[in-house]
């Protein structure tokens, strides 16, 4: 009983910590945020400064984003709930676009960041969730900045007979080898010292541990005090999966679309969410229709048989998505209908697939992405 007792008191001091950290995680970015929006508004702004302020709104929005996702990961897992997606993974587009992305937030603070790749010019393909791999690499590299103050950040991966070995490596302040294994623990911190307060939730590394272990692969990690840390795990590798020799390319986010003559309809209740998206739109010559909800999209699909796609969000009033989508599909069967959500779980997607939508993106919208999408169905017309 006395066991008992202290266990569940450690635990309860353990999630007032965790619940006043969460608080700190939130308001930061948030801070940062609201903060440089409101610099961005002086007509004066330099490029140079509004550049570097947008720069930071983005690194913050991700960083605000990724305690949401943990928060969420959390949650199923303490419920048993949690599952994954397995489905054949580029590892080399995947960790090329890792590296576009974390090439910002590693500039930002004046850091090296390098990437290494095992096969770059193969096709190497692994049957596994390629968004739990990427969260965990993400969540890697997020602990690695926060913690290198100067130096250098590498991150990559190499082959080993029938498992593929991720590592991320860091030069900053390292973790003490008594505090190693505690690192993976929900809740807990390696305590601070000279009286400076720990970033994030002291979620990051445990649910990485899980989604690794989910996917059958370890993880572990090898530092030391003032000399960095290295972080690696694994998953399982079926050598026959790589045969095809390509040429590994990093996305680009400047490429330019010309839709001329193609008409999108976006159908979206939110009114920032369709101006986004509306914006994103206006550079490639495509006319653009608009419905406020699954009702109003139906009919505009009557009126308008020049429509080429569908970008339906699922939540609306009147009519949600789903209904909206199989009427649609009734009066035009091919038209091509593109399902956006905030819903992130790996069964939406299925249902929403199951359920007849051609493709389905997850908000936040990936810009890059939702353009690849859009091209690889008007390209086919």
């Amino acid at each position: 009983m006395i066991i008992a007792k202290d266990k569940a008191e450690e635990s309860d001091k353990l999630k007032s910590a965790f619940l006043s950290n969460m608080s700190h995680e939130i308001r930061t970015p948030m801070n940062a945020i609201i903060g440089f929006s409101e610099f961005l508004l002086n007509p004066e702004l330099s490029k140079d400064k509004l550049d570097r302020y947008v720069q930071i709104i983005n690194a913050s929005s991700q960083q605000l984003l990724s305690v949401i996702n943990d928060i969420i990961d959390i949650s199923k897992i303490e419920a048993g709930q949690f599952s994954v997606d397995l489905e054949l993974v580029n590892i080399n587009k995947l960790m090329d676009e890792l590296f576009v992305t974390y090439k910002k937030l590693v500039d930002l603070k004046k850091l090296r960041l390098t990437y290494s790749s095992d096969s770059p010019n193969k096709l190497i393909q692994v049957k596994t969730d390629g968004n739990r791999i990427k969260q965990v690499i993400c969540n890697l590299l997020n602990n690695a900045i926060k913690f290198t103050k100067e130096g250098e950040i590498q991150f990559g991966y190499t082959i080993h007979g029938n498992f593929i070995e991720f590592y991320v490596k860091d030069s900053g302040v390292g973790i003490a080898p008594e505090n190693q294994s505690l690192i993976f623990q929900r809740f807990r911190q390696v305590e601070a010292t000279n009286k400076q307060i720990n970033e994030g939730n002291g979620l990051g590394l445990s649910i990485s541990k899980a989604l690794v272990e989910k996917l059958g692969g370890t993880i572990s990690v090898n530092s030391e005090p003032g000399k960095g840390s290295s972080f690696v795990f694994t998953i399982p590798y079926e050598k026959e999966a790589a045969m095809t020799t390509v040429t590994s390319t990093i996305p680009s986010e400047s490429e330019s679309y010309n839709w001329d003559k193609k008409t999108i309809l976006i159908v979206e209740d939110e009114v920032y969410n369709h101006s986004f998206i509306k914006e994103l739109l206006s550079e490639s010559n495509v006319s653009i229709l608009h419905a406020w909800d699954g009702k109003q999209a139906v009919e505009l699909v009557k009126k308008h048989p020049e429509i080429s796609l569908v970008l339906m969000d699922l939540k609306m009033p009147v009519m949600n998505g789903y209904d909206a989508m199989k009427l649609i599909k009734q009066i035009k069967p091919n038209l091509t209908i593109v399902a956006q959500t905030a819903y992130a779980e790996s069964d939406s997607k299925q249902k929403a697939m199951n359920s007849g939508f051609d493709n389905y993106l997850v908000k936040p919208i990936d810009r890059v992405l939702l353009m690849e999408v859009i091209n690889g169905y008007l390209s086919e017309n």
